[in-house]
């Protein structure tokens, strides 16, 4: 998929020190850069590397090699199983070498051989670069806008777009599988029921940009159904907020996750939607940005530890 060069691409504010740019033709990354100028938006779309932290691998490379006898003379392809060390036939005509190949691993680094990685290595990279750069959060995920890979990011058909590194406003996204800790009950005044406490059970951080006339949101479901058996979070935002489920948020701030956040009919529930609504429903753009990538980062309330733990390409 190509985009018309006079589309606006937004990308989140990540002050990256490389970022790898993806080809939208062959899908798989192509280069790095350090400016995103040097990216032609129409064509390609890049990945952040905010620590410059390249990861390495290692791959199997084949090697090819001539044989050589006991005594080290080179042996040459007669037809014969064992070749021979005359380098000519009987009529003068010179014999190919005998060879062999064997196969043998090579590190390689995404800084010098881009190409070398798969796009869902360079997502995943790119994951645990982010948890080290903002390194207060211990999980997170990236949504390329890949509906071919996951239905994440197309939820119900309620995205304004989807495609490899192609999503735009509206944005419907999930359910995205978090990790909060164990919502805690306090006793309610006349022995009434337990209520749940105010402390907070987690932390989240959408790395997003902010789209001109749109807000973004936190949702749950509270299982709600509809005339069509649908169940899942409710659509409309004024219904959703007059029951309690969803909570406006702001890219790239920290957002405390408090049990009522999570809670659904009482239960708690550790998956959720990010999506974004109009400021002004009637005031909506036919065309909006294209949003390349964003990514939910998270933390456990219950796990004061820095540092991260391995991620779920999505």
């Amino acid at each position: 998929m190509y985009l018309q060069d006079k589309i606006e691409v937004l990308y989140p504010p990540v002050g990256a020190g490389a970022w790898v740019v993806i080809s939208r033709s062959t899908e798989r990354p192509d280069r790095i850069t350090h400016d995103l100028s040097q990216v032609d938006m129409a064509a390609e779309f890049a990945l952040p590397l905010p620590t410059s932290s390249f990861p390495t691998k290692f791959v199997d490379s084949e090697v090819e090699y001539q044989l050589y006898d006991d005594t080290g003379l080179p042996i040459y392809d007669d037809g014969n199983p064992d070749g021979t060390t005359s380098p000519e036939s009987d009529s003068g005509l010179p014999w190919p070498p005998k060879t062999q190949t064997e196969t043998v691993q090579t590190e390689v680094n995404m800084l010098s051989n881009p190409g070398a990685f798969s796009l869902e290595e360079v997502s995943r990279a790119v994951v645990n670069d982010l948890l080290s750069f903002y390194g207060f959060y211990t999980w997170g995920q990236l949504i390329l806008f890949d509906d071919r890979q996951s239905s994440l990011p197309s939820f119900e058909g309620l995205s304004g777009a989807s495609g490899l590194g192609c999503g735009s406003h509206p944005l419907f996204i999930g359910p995205i599988q978090g990790r909060f800790s164990a919502v805690e009950y306090q006793q309610g005044d006349n022995d009434g029921p337990p209520s749940p406490s105010s402390a907070p059970v987690g932390h989240i951080m959408v790395v997003a940009p902010e789209v001109e006339g749109a807000n973004w949101y936190f949702q749950i479901s509270h299982g709600t159904t509809e005339s069509n058996n649908f169940s899942g979070p409710v659509r409309d935002i004024p219904q959703a907020s007059r029951l309690g489920e969803i909570f406006r948020i702001f890219p790239m701030c920290n957002i405390v996750v408090a049990p009522t956040m999570v809670l659904s009919k009482g239960r708690q529930v550790h998956h959720f939607w990010v999506r974004t609504g109009d400021q002004d429903p009637s005031n909506f753009q036919e065309k909006s940005p294209v949003i390349p990538w964003i990514a939910v980062l998270g933390k456990d309330a219950s796990k004061p530890e820095l540092g991260f733990i391995p991620s779920t390409f999505i």
